[in-house]
């Protein structure tokens, strides 16, 4: 996590040819505990607003529901108007979803 975290801040994953990071911190949610997820959801949080590509940015967005629903609604507010269509409906999907996580049973 670390690494990934130092590649952030130098933003050496924002380009078009940058690994599919999201992909594996996805993977990473999945199974980590709370902090690592928290951690997770803080890196992308940082990253997604950098990235240009609007495939690329859907795919860092995914991971705010996936790593902390509870701040995934309010993180995705930025790109329910976002100018790019897919990455508003995709921020709006993901925000209902957010949403309807926190109104089920732990």
């Amino acid at each position: 996590m670390s690494e990934v975290e130092k590649r952030v801040a130098a933003d050496k994953l924002t380009g078009s040819g940058a690994p599919n990071v999201p992909w594996a911190m996805g993977s990473v949610c999945n199974r980590a505990a709370e902090p690592i997820k928290k951690r997770v959801f803080d890196v992308a949080v940082k990253m997604a607003p950098k990235v240009e590509d609007r495939w690329r940015r859907r795919s860092w967005i995914d991971l705010f529901r996936s790593c902390d629903a509870s701040r995934a609604a309010e993180a995705l507010k930025p790109y329910l108007t976002d100018n790019d269509e897919d990455v508003a409906e995709n921020a709006k999907t993901e925000s209902e979803r957010a949403l309807e996580q926190l109104k089920q049973p732990q």
